[in-house]
Order: structure tokens, then sequence, then C-alpha cells
């Protein structure tokens, strides 16, 4: 890939007449280019081929008087100016036919010696040098004395010499490099940009608007106004005119350096990057222009997107009608168009939402589910057929006209590759067989497909709406019809309850699992030792019916609770393995909170009232209870500030954080 190096370079007085010169030169000759051409089509003659040109207005135009000065510069100078020049129409004739995308093209203009910027562009051929001195030989201008701020990674193959408003000059080297991928970074992040945080990050950092332009403002001010009562045409005028130029250089340099330190930060910590493909024009249009243009979020997604090529990282543009900010990123459903006042929303599931935090969630659900679905639709986290890559079968097929108590029970080897099966893609199974570990609710199955692959056939007892996600790290939902009934990958493992007591290692794979979610936002809603399966040191996160968004403190309280309950308790290792322990103290509140939420609920009735629960694992709910309720008297009775924290954080609590139903707090 090619890339600029910009340095700056501090000319000579003498050095800087000569790059004046070449500046004027280089000027006229794409104006007597630019001038031909229009000449030619406003008379109907033939286009002006671009070797007619050059010898039109740089050969001939030497042998001229009024042009002989042309020859104290340098050659390659004057025939870059041409290129620009046919680069321009190019550019513009594209965009007219349409082949070109994006916003239309002018055609060229003439320049003019007022413009703000200057610059001139020396190739190979013109032979420029950068010698063992570090300094920087031009031809024809000499040699100039460079700051290197880094070394150059390779030949640049040109060079070109810019003087801005300021008056400053700098030297920009194209150069040819090759990737430098980084190692896998193993996460990936959401961005909403906005004015008040510049950048919001889907797992809830929340980056604040530096503002350049507005703190320097009362400095602007002052000096466009001595700007402004300077006489047009005077020396002190020019001189003004330079300093409110710096001024305006140094914000955009502030700008810059800050966002190239943000975009860095960003791509190194993060394997893939989406963000919105915001209409920056359009915004710059209303009456937040100027904050709009002071954030520069242009520049800034400019950068992302360069150096996620260079360093081998996913970088994507979700779409710009995408509605991230009105969708409740754990239930899909779409509110009313918001105000930009309105900072956070409750959702009709129950959900409460930080309004950029949850539009970060949602343009990375929407940013994986484009970058793996062929057919460019919009996925969302939503009831709806699941998207090709997930199910494997047709949009058509997502529900089965059969009732949803699903499939009957099958006898081990039997074939079911006849008519009438709740998901077509069981008509290519050769066995299914009773899984052993059968879940309280759940009936399950282990399914052998025609290719080989295993996958699980999860039937709830009771059939009940539930939305899946595509969740990264979790297995993957091979089908499912939208009742409870789903088809998953299998996960060759034991169930965390079986392999107690595991190793070190093991526990650390298990504090990386909660991590990689936690990062992002997402909540399991459902942790408990049957829905992690561990391996030889990994662990992986089975039974995904309900993620979503709340405090992860939470769920890492019902995980402890879960332990509690089979005797032991969550080592160092996890802990390493998630990064960093949480305040163990505010780690009980939330326990004692949950473990009220649990008592107070309707599962235990439920579970006494199943007939079809096994004897063994009534048993075992039963003695769960009584262990629970001890330990929570314990709390009381150790510490009953703690625990009354609890019950008022519980009181204010809308839904019970496993089933999202609320608690039944007369019990």
């Amino acid at each position: 890939m090619q890339l600029r190096y910009n340095y700056r370079v501090y000319p000579t007085p003498g050095q800087q007449t000569c790059l004046a010169m070449a500046f004027g030169c280089a000027r006229v000759v794409f104006n007597d280019g630019l001038r031909a051409r229009l000449t030619a089509r406003e008379q109907g003659l033939p286009r002006i081929s671009d070797g007619e040109l050059s010898k039109q207005v740089i050969t001939l135009a030497k042998s001229r008087p009024e042009r002989a000065w042309l020859g104290e510069v340098s050659a390659v100078v004057l025939q870059q100016a041409l290129a620009d020049l046919n680069t321009a129409y190019r550019n513009f004739f594209a965009s007219t036919s349409g082949k070109r995308k994006g916003r239309k093209v002018a055609p060229p203009r003439f320049r003019s010696r007022k413009d703000n910027r200057q610059t001139i562009r020396f190739t190979a051929n013109a032979r420029f040098k950068v010698l063992g001195s570090g300094r920087l030989r031009l031809p024809k201008i000499g040699d100039l004395d460079v700051r290197w701020s880094r070394d150059l990674p390779a030949e640049p193959s040109s060079v070109t010499i810019v003087k801005d408003a300021a008056g400053r000059y700098f030297a920009s080297f194209v150069v040819q490099t090759v990737g430098q991928p980084l190692t896998d970074a193993g996460s990936e992040v959401g961005i909403d940009l906005g004015l008040t945080h510049f950048a919001v990050l889907s797992d809830g950092t929340k980056v604040a608007a530096p503002k350049f332009l507005r703190r320097a403002a009362r400095k602007l001010r002052r000096l466009q106004k001595s700007l402004s009562r300077k006489v047009k045409g005077s020396n002190n005028r020019k001189k003004a005119v330079v300093k409110v130029a710096r001024a305006h250089a140094r914000v955009a340099d502030t700008r810059r350096d800050w966002q190239h330190k943000l975009s860095t930060a960003i791509i190194r910590d993060n394997q893939a990057v989406y963000v919105e493909d915001l209409c920056v024009v359009g915004l710059g249009r209303t009456r937040l222009a100027k904050s709009v243009h002071d954030a520069g979020w242009a520049s800034f997604t400019a950068m992302l997107e360069y150096k996620a090529a260079r360093c081998g990282r996913t970088f994507a543009r979700v779409d710009r009608y995408y509605p991230s900010t009105r969708m409740c990123s754990a239930c899909g459903h779409v509110n009313d168009k918001m105000a930009l006042t309105v900072r956070s929303w409750n959702c009709c599931c129950g959900a409460i939402h930080d309004r950029d935090v949850n539009a970060a969630i949602n343009v990375l659900a929407a940013g994986r589910a484009e970058s793996l679905n062929d057919r460019g639709a919009h996925v969302r986290p939503a009831p709806v057929p699941a998207a090709r890559r997930e199910a494997v079968i047709h949009l058509g097929a997502g529900r089965s006209k059969r009732s949803a108590e699903g499939v009957p029970v099958h006898q081990g080897g039997e074939n079911v590759n006849g008519g009438g099966c709740l998901f077509p893609l069981l008509q290519t199974a050769v066995r299914v067989e009773p899984l052993e570990g059968e879940g309280l609710t759940n009936v399950l199955h282990l399914v052998t497909l025609a290719d080989g692959r295993k996958a699980v056939l999860r039937q709830p007892k009771v059939a009940r709406d539930l939305p899946k996600f595509v969740v990264p790290g979790a297995p993957e939902v091979l089908a499912h019809n939208g009742r409870g009934d789903v088809l998953v990958e299998y996960v060759e493992g034991r169930t965390l309850a079986d392999a107690l007591p595991v190793s070190d290692e093991v526990w650390l794979s298990i504090g990386l699992a909660f991590r990689k979610i936690h990062r992002i936002g997402l909540l399991h809603n459902d942790v408990n030792l049957y829905n992690i399966i561990v391996g030889d040191a990994e662990a992986t996160l089975i039974d995904w019916d309900n993620p979503g968004q709340g405090n992860p403190l939470d769920e890492l309280a019902a995980f402890e609770e879960h332990l509690y309950l089979h005797g032991t308790v969550l080592p160092q290792a996890f802990w390493t393995g998630y990064g960093h322990t949480p305040d163990l103290n505010l780690l009980r509140v939330h326990r004692i909170a949950g473990c009220i939420g649990w008592l107070a609920s309707e599962d235990w009735r439920q579970w006494e009232e199943d007939r079809a629960l096994k004897p063994e694992m009534l048993a075992r709910v039963r003695n769960w209870r009584r262990l629970l309720a001890r330990w929570l008297a314990d709390q009381f009775r150790n510490d009953f500030l703690a625990a009354e924290v609890a019950v008022l954080q519980h009181g204010q609590r809308p839904e019970d954080r496993h089933e999202h139903r609320r608690p039944q707090h007369s019990q």
C-alpha cells in the first residue's frame, strides 16, 4: 500500500525565493493548459492530447520571451502540474458519467497566487535525493533542512513540497510499504460518534469530545477582529492574515495528533472495528455545523480505515440509515424518533439503555452481521428467521407447520430422513439419540448430520418465544423455529458441574470467556454450571437464549451463587482470566440482591409442580433453595447493613435478572 510521510522543512531565504518561483511556474503552466483546453472546446476543436498540450505550454512556451523564465525551474515540476490538470479532468468526467462514486466533482478551475496552499511535486525523474546528512536535495532549489520525526520505511517514489496558509513548508513523501499485521486482539468494537462524547465504544467506554475549535475560539475571535481593522493591501494586514492562519493551523494540528493517537489505540486493541457511515456534509448544513466540523469525524474514520488495512484488522461502515440509536440492543424493538436531549430510554422489554452505548452495541451487531452475511441483508438481534449463515436454511422455512411440541423423542439410532421434521436441516440427520445431562426444563438430543457434524437438539417443555442472537464465541445456531426449539452446534466437553474440581488453566479460560462478552456490553443472562462446557484448558458458554445488557456484577454474582450451591468458590485464576477483580463488597451486595430475587421468584413453585421433573432433580432444587435461604440468613445476621442495601437495590429493580419476570415481593 502507498502511504504519505510528512515532515517539516525549513528553507533558507534564498531557497524560499526559489520555491516561490517554482510555485509560480507550476501555477502558470496549469492555468495555460486549462485555458488551452477551454479555448479548444469553445471553438469546437478536437480535444488537445496530453503530449500536444505539454509541447504547447512548456516546450514551445520556453522559447518565447514572455515565458522564458519557465526554464529556471525543474521541468519535472512543470510536467507534474499538467499531470494534475489531466487528473482533475478525468475525475470530473468520471463523476459526471457516474463511474466515480461519492459527491459530484467540479471541473478544474484556474489557480491563483492568493491560494492558501501552494504545492509542487518532484518524481524520481527529477532525481531528488535524501542526503546522508539528513538534508533533502531538490533540483534548482538546493538542500533543504528537514526535521525527521521518524525514518522513512522505504525509498520514496515522489516528494511534494507544500506551503500552507501559515507560511510553513512541508515535504510529503510517497512510499510503497507492506502491511504490518498485528497479533490477533480477540475483541471487536462498535463505535458511535457524537458531539458531547466524541466516541462511545460498545464496551461502555466514552471518549469525551476535546472541542479544540471551541477552546481556541476566544483567541481566534481576537485575531480575527485585529485582522478586520487592518487596511486591505497593507503589510500589516498580510501579517495579521498569517497570525490567523497559524492559530487555525494549531487547532487543526492538535486535533489531528489527538485523532491519530485515539485511532491507533483502537486499532491496536481490537480485531474488528465498525463505525456508522455518517453524512458529515449534510450535518454540516445544520445548526450543529460548527460542532460537527470541530469534531472531525471524517478524518477520524479515514484514519481507522487505512490503519486497519495496514495492521490486518477488519474495518466496516454500517449503513447510515440503520436505526442504531432507536433500536433496543436487547430485543430488537425499534423505538420512535427521539430528540437529542433524550440521553437514556426504556424499552418495552424492560431494558434501560444509555442512548450512545446502545447505539454502539447495535453498530457492533450490525457490523458483524454485515461481515458474515454474504447476501448483504440487514441482520438484527430480533425474533426473525435466522440469517443464512446462522441457519443454513431458506428464509421461508424458519417455522415448522407442526406444533411447537417439536419432534417426538427418538430412540437411539433411529433414522429421521423421512418428511415431517421440525427443521429441514434435520432431514439430513442420520442419528438422533438422547443426550445425557438433561436440563431441568429442556429435553436434549444429540444429532449426527449426514455431513458428519454433530448438533444438539434442545426442546423446552414449555414452548416460548425466544429470539436467537449471533453472539461471538457462542456455539453456532444451525436452525430454530422461534418457539424455543433449537438446533445448535455441538461442543465437545463436559459441563462445569460435572467437571468440578478443575485446574487453574480451566478457570483462566472461564474468566476469559466471561471477559469476552462483558467487554462488548453483553450478558449471558442464564449463567449456571450446566451452561459452561469445559475441555482441556478451554471453556465455552452455551444456551444463549436471552443475552442482553446489564451490570456485569449481576452475572458474576449469579455465577458465585451457583458455585456456592455446588460447594466451591471462585478462585483467583478466574479473576486473572477476567482481567481484574471487582470490589468484593460490592459484588456481595449484588449477590444478596440476586439471592432475594431467586427466592421471591415463581421458579421454585413451577419446579415443585412439574410432575415430569425427576425425583433426584427435584431433590437437588429443594436443596438449592435451602442453601440459598441459609446463606441469605447468614448475611442478614453478620452484616445487616449490606443486606439492607441489597433489599433497597432489589426493590428498585423492575425485573428479576435471570428469567426477566417480576419478583413476587409479597413472598
